[in-house]
């Protein structure tokens, strides 16, 4: 029940306003550096309930994957429920065996829900 709001950060041009509706593949802007950054970007956020930072979610949960893919979302924490950033995993599909290997996020990168 709470309002959901998409950042697009560092463009040098913007084709939207904001309360637009947009579909996928629309173009939404020109790429840029704008702001305090290390190159041309887009930074792209999701915030839910509030428009600040603080109430930033991480955008990947948001996102649809490409079809054939999907989504794994977890929480990598200590015997105590404490998160541990950059840490690195490796999660093995139970049919396949196949390894894939991730490093969690680091501490204030994203938020979880």
């Amino acid at each position: 029940g709470q309002a959901i709001y998409t950042v697009y950060g560092h463009l040098d041009e913007t084709y939207v306003y904001r309360g637009q509706h947009v579909e996928g593949g629309e173009a939404l802007g020109v790429i840029g550096m704008t702001g305090k950054t290390s190159g041309p970007h887009v930074h792209f956020e999701v915030r839910v309930g509030d428009t600040t930072f603080f109430a930033t979610r991480n955008p990947e949960l948001w996102i649809s994957p490409p079809q054939g893919w999907g989504v794994l979302v977890g929480r990598v924490s200590d015997a105590g429920g404490k998160k541990l950033p950059q840490v690195k995993a490796k999660i093995v599909h139970q049919e396949t065996r196949k390894v894939y290997e991730t490093i969690t996020y680091a501490v204030g990168s994203v938020h979880s829900s």
